[in-house]
């Protein structure tokens, strides 16, 4: 695509990655990438196609299948920066990073049939944190 000198060029970026302990593959898209562009490759888990609900606030998860291979694929969609100009844009994001990881975390516990142990939580402090520099990698180029 391209612009005038004095605007961006919008670049939608999806990123696969790929969790070898939990078999599990997580796809961060940032919020240049369209609902049609995430539609061509992703339904949601059921194989119902994906709908607008994904670009509701400023991120969302959401379990969904690859069309090409039937994997089942853990959907991080960031949509936009908060509208409250009294927000710091950089603790924001890391708020979002972190909550998204959470959902991430928890989603591959219901996928794997596991419950959070509080008597050994280790395991799922390690793959929010993993799920946490996957979405960061991605947001922050």
């Amino acid at each position: 695509m391209k612009t005038n000198k004095n605007s961006k060029t919008k670049k939608g970026i999806i990123d696969v990655y790929y969790n070898e302990i939990y078999e599990v593959y997580l796809a961060v898209a940032n919020k240049d990438v369209t609902l049609k562009q995430l539609q061509n490759k992703y339904t949601f888990s059921d194989g119902i196609e994906l709908t607008d609900d994904i670009l509701n606030g400023s991120c969302s998860t959401t379990t969904c299948k690859d069309k090409n291979t039937d994997a089942i694929v853990i959907l991080v969609k960031y949509n936009h920066e908060s509208h409250d100009k009294t927000r710091n844009r950089r603790t924001e994001l890391i708020n979002v990073i972190s909550h998204e990881a959470t959902h991430v975390a928890l989603d591959t516990y219901e996928l794997c049939s596991q419950n959070v142990c509080f008597c050994s939580p280790e395991p799922f402090c390690y793959l929010q944190g993993w799920a946490a520099e996957c979405i960061y990698k991605t947001l922050t180029k």
